[in-house]
């Protein structure tokens, strides 16, 4: 099989305006592109949608929430309209090296017993700091009983394993909502993380 794996980018916004240019650019110009890019409209009341419509790019598909439902009900809605082999997740103040997606699929199809598969951030501002984080199953496992091992905004996942195993997120948690669901997910695949930096 030499077909390039299908992959959904989601990416839910909310008031992003200030910061979502930027954003998309950086998924637009990943050096993999064989990906379809669902952007969640969550209610904005800024500029947001009409800035997202200003890119003509066939990959975007825009899901527009006419009231705001928040971001876990948002990833949901777009999980379920995602259609392909890989979902990877991008926030709307993130911004995501160009070989993100190409080395995140590279890897989880080296690595099939791995289902999800984050990397390290930099995070930009009164301190720029990369959090490294543990980039091997047991040692993610360790580190969830005290706090998030992957970077939300970094994530790469098989489809497939989140529907066979009912992982959606879970719509009581406004917040945390990625931390919860690995909490879930570590039980039935593996988790990990690439050593490079790749978003800020």
């Amino acid at each position: 099989n030499n077909r390039s794996p299908f992959l959904s980018v989601i990416m839910p916004v909310f008031n992003g305006e200030k910061f979502i240019r930027e954003s998309i650019e950086s998924v637009l110009e990943q050096t993999y592109n064989n990906f379809e890019y669902i952007i969640i409209n969550d209610g904005s009341i800024d500029n947001s949608l009409n800035v997202i419509k200003s890119y003509k790019d066939s990959r975007i598909k825009i899901i527009n929430n006419k009231i705001n439902v928040g971001i876990t009900k948002s990833l949901n809605i777009a999980l379920k309209l995602s259609i392909g082999d890989f979902i990877a997740r991008v926030d709307v103040d993130d911004i995501s090296f160009p070989e993100r997606f190409k080395d995140q699929i590279n890897y989880l199809q080296l690595n099939p017993r791995v289902g999800a598969c984050g990397t390290q951030t930099k995070y930009i501002g009164s301190h720029n700091s990369v959090i490294i984080r543990p980039l091997h199953h047991d040692e993610i496992k360790a580190w969830l009983l005290f706090r998030n091992s992957i970077s939300h905004s970094t994530v790469m996942f098989r489809k497939k394993m989140i529907l066979d195993n009912n992982l959606f997120y879970n719509d009581q948690f406004d917040y945390s909502q990625d931390y919860e669901l690995w909490t879930r997910a570590v039980k039935i695949f593996k988790l990990a993380n690439l050593p490079n930096v790749y978003s800020y």
